[in-house]
């Protein structure tokens, strides 16, 4: 990618437009999450403009993957409430989180 960084590539559930605008000002690519593991495969081989060969990760690549996620902060009813409530906040973005924490746990 430019500069020498890596390319990022954005997998979301939910947006507005102007994170979407300022991701794409960005050169961030972002993908709304459908469930459709094959194309989303395909969509991130395209976006990396690489073919099905993945090469070999480099020893800093390997260095740099995250440790593995810690148990669960919140337990399901937590999350299940959660998407229940109802705020003064126009927005749903605690529907939101907590759905999207109750789909990691899957």
């Amino acid at each position: 990618a430019a500069l020498g960084l890596p390319r990022v590539l954005v997998v979301y559930g939910y947006s507005n437009s102007q994170a979407l605008q300022r991701c794409s000002a960005l050169g961030i690519g972002a993908w709304r999450d459908s469930h459709n593991d094959r194309s989303l495969v395909g969509w991130i081989l395209e976006s990396l403009g690489t073919s099905g060969a993945a090469a070999a990760p480099s020893a800093a690549a390997r260095a740099a993957e995250p440790a593995p996620p810690s148990s669960p902060q919140y337990d399901e009813l937590t999350l299940i409430d959660w998407t229940t409530r109802r705020t003064g906040v126009a927005c749903e973005c605690p529907s939101h989180v907590a759905e999207l924490l109750l789909r990691l746990q899957q």
